[in-house]
C-alpha cells in the first residue's frame, strides 16, 4: 500500500528544531546568551577563533598575570557554549614564554590540526639583549597541555631576519598576527617585520613555515631560508594570512611610502615561499578604496577566499578629518576590482575577521568603540551581498553587559560552525575585560528532518 506524504510531513514538523530570527543568538548556544570568559588573571581577550567540525570552538588571546605580565590564553568551548572539561582541566590553558621578568605576550593566531591539536602563535616579548619583539608559536595536546614534539616543550619563538649571519639584520619586531595550517601539518604564520635599516622604521610583511617539529622550514625561502617577505619598496605590513587549496598563500594588509600613509595590499606567494611573479608587481597588488575617500589611510586585516578564486577583504578606510569607516572589498584571481563597500562607524571602525558562508554570503566581525558614549561599543556583526552591501539578514550589534558602563566590546575574529558564524573578542565587563564569544544563528535546511545548512526548499 501506498502511504501518504502527509504523515511524514507532520512528523518531521512536530520532530524539527525551534527556529529563531535569522542572525539572532542562537539559542542553542549557552541558552542564547553571550559567553564571557575569565582567565583568572586581571583581565583577558580573544583575538581569535577556530572551529572544530564535531562543534567544538577554540578561540585564543592573552591574560594579564599582574600589572606587567600578560601571557597567552586558549580557551575551548564545547558545541553547547559551555567550557570543555577535557581541555586544560577546566576549558582553559595559560601558555607563559617567560623570556624576561616582564612580558607581554599574546595569541593574534589559531588553528586546529585535523587530531584535534591547537596551534596558536602571536608576538611575545624577546629575550633580555634581543629583539623586543619576537614571534611565539604553541602547540596543544588535545588535552591542552604542551606537545613536547613541538620545540621540545610545545613552544617555539624566532625573529626575521634578512641574513641569518648577521644579527643587525635581525628585525627589532617580528609581529605574527596570523596563521594557517598545511594539510602536511606545517605551519605557516605571517606578520609584520620592523627593521631599522633600511630606513629607520622601515616594515616588512612576512611569511615564516615552520616544519611540524617547530623549525624554520629551509626550504621555504625567497631570499633567506625559512621566509618570505614583501622586500619594500616603502613600508609593507601583513595582517591576514590564507592558504588556497592548490599551496598558493594569501597575505591582507598594507603598503606604502611610510608608516603614515598606507593603501591596501595583497601579496601572493607560491608554496615554495617565492613571490607569484604573475600576480601584480613581484607578488603585490595595492590599491586605494576610491569613491569618496581619496588620501585615505587604508589597512587590510581579514582575508578569505570565495569558490570562484576571488579574493574578498575587510579592513578599515581612514579619511583625512573623518569618521574612519569598514571597508569590504572583492578583488578577481589577477587582482583586478570586482566590488566595494564601506560603512560608516561610530568611531574608528575596523573590519577584524571575515568569512565566506557555503553561499557565497559573507560575514563581518568588526571594531567599533564609542569612546565617547556610556554603554557602547559592542560587538558589530554584520553579513554582506557576495558584491557588497548588507544581505537584509542581520546587521545587529551585541552588547555583553546591558546597562553597564562600558565601551570596550570590540570583536576580532569569526568563524564559521556548522553555518553558523561564531565571534570572538575582548568585553569589557565594566571591572575587568574578558574574552567574549558568541553564536549567531543562521537559516535551517531540513531534509529528512536534520539541520544541514543555511537555505534550501523541501525536497523528496
Amino acid at each position: 500500500m501506498k502511504l501518504s506524504a502527509l504523515p511524514y510531513l507532520l512528523l518531521v514538523t512536530l520532530t524539527a528544531p525551534a527556529l529563531a530570527a535569522d542572525g539572532a543568538l542562537d539559542p542553542t548556544f549557552h541558552g542564547g546568551q553571550p559567553v564571557t570568559v575569565d582567565f583568572l588573571g586581571q583581565g583577558a581577550g580573544a583575538k581569535a577563533v577556530a572551529a572544530e567540525g564535531g562543534g567544538r570552538i577554540v578561540f585564543a588571546g592573552n591574560t594579564a598575570i599582574g600589572a606587567l605580565n600578560s601571557d597567552f590564553a586558549i580557551g575551548r568551548l564545547l558545541p553547547s557554549g559551555a567550557l570543555d572539561a577535557s581541555f586544560g582541566g577546566d576549558g582553559r590553558v595559560v601558555v607563559p614564554f617567560d623570556l624576561q621578568p616582564f612580558n607581554f605576550d599574546g595569541a593574534e593566531g589559531v588553528a586546529i590540526l585535523p587530531d584535534g591539536r591547537v596551534v596558536a602563535a602571536g608576538p611575545v616579548t624577546g629575550p633580555a639583549g634581543g629583539p623586543p619583539v619576537v614571534c611565539g608559536v604553541v602547540r596543544l595536546e588535545t588535552d591542552g597541555d604542551l606537545d613536547p614534539t613541538f620545540g621540545g616543550d610545545g613552544r617555539v619563538t624566532f625573529a626575521f631576519t634578512t641574513d641569518p649571519g648577521d644579527p643587525t639584520e635581525t628585525a627589532d619586531e617580528t609581529r605574527c598576527v596570523a596563521l594557517a595550517l598545511q594539510p602536511d601539518g606545517k605551519i605557516l604564520v605571517a606578520g609584520t617585520a620592523v627593521l631599522d635599516d633600511p630606513p629607520d622604521g622601515y616594515h616588512d610583511a612576512f611569511v615564516a613555515r615552520l616544519e611540524t617539529d617547530g623549525d624554520l622550514d629551509t626550504t621555504f625561502i625567497s631570499l633567506v631560508p625559512g621566509f618570505w617577505y614583501s622586500q619594500g619598496p616603502g613600508t609593507n605590513e601583513g595582517h591576514a594570512l590564507r592558504l588556497a587549496p592548490n599551496g598558493t598563500i594569501w597575505v591582507a594588509g598594507a603598503s606604502g611610502t611610510s608608516i603614515s600613509d598606507n593603501d591596501f595590499a595583497l601579496f601572493r606567494v607560491l608554496a615554495n615561499g617565492s613571490p607569484d611573479g604573475a600576480y601584480g608587481t613581484g607578488g603585490e597588488v595595492s590599491f586605494e578604496s576610491g569613491g569618496p575617500f581619496p588620501d585615505a589611510e587604508e589597512v587590510l586585516y581579514a582575508i578569505d577566499l570565495a569558490q570562484n578564486g576571488d579574493v574578498v577583504v575587510g579592513g578599515r578606510v581612514g579619511p583625512v578629518a573623518e569618521v574612519p569607516h569598514c571597508f569590504v572589498g572583492r578583488r578577481s584571481p589577477a587582482g583586478t576590482f570586482v566590488a566595494a563597500g564601506w560603512f560608516e562607524g561610530l568611531t574608528d571602525c575596523a573590519i577584524e575577521g571575515l568569512a565566506l558562508q557555503s553561499d557565497g554570503l559573507i560575514v563581518t566581525a568588526a571594531r567599533l568603540p564609542n569612546v565617547g558614549a556610556a554603554d557602547e561599543g559592542n560587538f558589530l556583526i554584520r553579513r554582506e551581498s557576495p558584491l557588497g552591501g548588507s544581505d537584509g539578514f542581520y546587521a545587529r550589534t551585541v552588547d555583553f553587559s546591558p546597562g553597564v558602563n562600558d565601551d570596550g566590546d570590540l570583536s576580532y575574529a569569526v568563524a564559521l560552525s556548522g553555518g553558523r558564524p561564531v565571534v570572538v573578542g575582548t568585553v569589557d565587563s565594566g571591572t575587568v575585560q574578558v574574552a567574549g564569544i558568541v553564536r549567531l544563528q543562521t537559516e535551517l535546511v531540513f531534509r529528512d528532518g536534520f539541520e544541514s545548512g543555511n537555505k534550501s526548499a523541501w525536497s523528496f
